[in-house]
């Protein structure tokens, strides 16, 4: 809750007009304040959970717990009447219980949005959690931040120019800011130092505003006049004219990281034709369950353990039969992505911050290549072994890293490349460009080809490397219903080169109709991108989806689960007469039978 405690201090200056509106303001606001000062001296902390980390408050009891606040309070009343009767020899008790209540309405107000404990050590939380339901949260909060400005309005006037000029930006600003807000709860651990910076300056403004404005006499604003009242609906008219004025100038011409352009998605069949009928999961599980946060892609070593890259840059192991607990292999440092052994027995990774590594059986990591033309390349997604060694991998996009890849959907730009690099010759080379986001790679039966998914796109392109085509590129699959991710080759046979493999291919999400329908106009995405990502921040449905492949592009197998037994998928590798999928969302591996 933000606007609710700065409320509050309205409110505080509306019941005794003499306190300083600053002085509220840092009582209303004094829990927050303590928590990144408390945070950078290591007593407290916000844990953040996968995905949405609302109402996850961890270990913040002494800034943020009711016997705390209590205290605070306590304290901060205490010290202004000490302050009072040394400065000025007054008495002044009750301003010192207006402080008091200030104080202690912190913990109040936040048990409403979100949810704290009673005292340090407690285990027990308290709170409605109305940060959950964005339109509850924006009639019950935003009503009282609206009924807190015109009670302050009208107990106050402005004594020049500031008094109006810089109190209603930044109402409006901090407005948005609240919504903007609402459905990412509290700063996360690294924002400490930013927060402490923010909450300062509202306090400072609130100083500001306590010499900008007057207070009224209780018996000044009961009593106005028809001019008076007629005056201020001109001046607030005047008000909304040029906040709509700015607002239609920010939404128009506020920068933003995307340049996005008209572009035209393919047709979506839905669950139409081959993709109608689906075989779902068979026996589902989640081994290394809770081992971290999305295990994106999975492969097996020659020494029968299985691997798996996590968000954090661990790289973990672990045998799928017995389902044991996994063993950290190595850390990267960056994000690894798609992975898979080479003949020397080095796990080959496209890691989306250090590049292509090798990482040697004694754990060593070797860069083996992390820009192309002497250009940086910014996000290597992922990869495969040709039967001479050569790896073929996908750098995703030249705009947008794995933090902020959602900007490359909204942009709708075409950067990404296919690339190949020969460990003999150490050389990297381009085959492929202007790829709507390149993911998943996979080279066919004898290497004669190489897929590369077009995750924008929702398509998959086949690039001849051998035969009367060699160097074409073709459409191998159009008009997917759903995003695909990292995709593989597995032949039934021991022997890759069969012919008689599948590919399998990963469907994380179905495809998003709501921004795919806004995909020819630019300019609309510009201005969307400039509102709250609550309002339009687009939630991938929980969908399991996997679909497999044969050399000619016909579908021959459509899994579809919609039980949330695994969602999200990213990859799909066969082992033996099993699938092993991993994703980006879950924090397990899982697996299933093989069709």
């Amino acid at each position: 809750m933000l606007v609710g405690h700065i409320a509050v201090a309205f409110v505080g200056k509306r019941i005794e007009p003499r306190l300083s509106l600053g002085t509220l303001m840092l009582a209303s606001m004094f829990a927050d304040i303590l928590w990144p000062i408390f945070s950078i001296a290591g007593i407290e902390y916000v844990a953040g959970k996968s995905g949405d980390w609302r109402n996850d408050v961890s270990d913040m009891a002494f800034s943020h717990s009711l016997v705390m606040d209590a205290n605070w309070a306590a304290l901060f009343a205490g010290a202004y009447l000490l302050w009072r009767r040394y400065r000025y020899r007054e008495h002044y008790s009750r301003a010192s219980w207006v402080l008091f209540a200030v104080v202690l309405s912190h913990w109040f107000l936040d048990s409403v949005s979100h949810q704290h404990t009673l005292a340090p050590g407690a285990r027990a939380y308290f709170g409605l959690g109305l940060w959950n339901y964005f339109s509850t949260t924006i009639i019950v909060e935003g009503g009282f931040w609206l009924l807190a400005i015109i009670l302050y309005v009208r107990a106050s006037r402005p004594k020049n120019h500031t008094g109006v000029y810089a109190f209603w930006p930044v109402v409006a600003f901090l407005t948005y800011v609240w919504i903007a807000n609402i459905r990412k709860g509290p700063p996360p651990p690294e924002a400490v130092i930013g927060s402490l910076i923010f909450f300062l300056l509202i306090v400072l403004w609130a100083y500001l505003m306590n010499q900008a404005r007057l207070a009224h006499k209780m018996d000044e604003y009961i009593d106005r006049s028809v001019r008076t009242r007629q005056l201020m609906i001109k001046r607030l008219a005047v008000i909304v004219v040029v906040a709509l004025v700015g607002l239609a100038a920010y939404l128009s011409f506020w920068p933003v990281p995307i340049d996005p352009i008209a572009w035209t998605p393919s047709a979506n069949p839905g669950l139409t034709g081959a993709f109608a009928q689906s075989a779902g999961f068979r026996s589902p599980q989640k081994l290394i369950a809770e081992a971290g946060l999305g295990p994106e892609d999975v492969t097996r070593g020659a020494d029968g353990f299985l691997y798996t890259g996590l968000q954090d840059g661990r790289i973990l192991r672990f045998r799928a039969e017995s389902n044991g607990q996994p063993e950290l292999f190595v850390n990267t440092g960056g994000r690894p992505l798609g992975m898979q052994f080479d003949q020397q027995g080095n796990l080959i990774v496209a890691d989306a911050f250090k590049g292509l590594l090798s990482i040697s059986p004694g754990r060593a990591v070797t860069i083996l290549t992390d820009s192309v033309a002497g250009k940086r390349m910014l996000f290597p997604d992922d990869l495969d072994i040709g039967q001479d060694g050569v790896i073929w991998f996908t750098d995703a996009s030249q705009r947008f890293d794995q933090r902020h890849y959602i900007l490359d959907f909204w942009e709708g730009r075409p950067t990404g490349r296919l690339l190949s690099y020969d460990p003999k010759t150490k050389q990297t080379r381009v085959h492929l460009e202007a790829l709507h986001f390149a993911n998943g790679v996979a080279l066919g039966p004898d290497d004669a080809f190489a897929l590369v998914n077009e995750t924008i796109a929702a398509r998959i392109l086949r690039l001849w490397l051998k035969g009367p085509k060699a160097g074409a590129t073709e459409v191998f699959i159009n008009s997917l219903p759903a995003y695909p991710d990292n995709l593989s080759y597995s032949g039934k046979g021991s022997d890759k080169g069969d012919g008689k493999g599948i590919f399998w291919i990963a469907l994380p999400a179905p495809r998003i109709q709501s921004l795919e329908n806004i995909a020819g106009r630019p300019f609309l995405r510009k201005m969307l991108q400039r509102l709250p990502e609550s309002l339009v921040g687009v939630e991938p449905e929980a969908v399991g989806w996997v679909i497999g492949v044969d050399a000619d592009g016909v579908i021959r197998h459509n899994l579809r689960d919609t039980t949330g037994a695994y969602a999200n998928i990213t990859s799909v590798n066969q082992f033996d007469d099993h699938l092993l999928l991993g994703s980006i969302t879950m924090k397990s591996v899982g697996r299933i039978e093989a069709p």
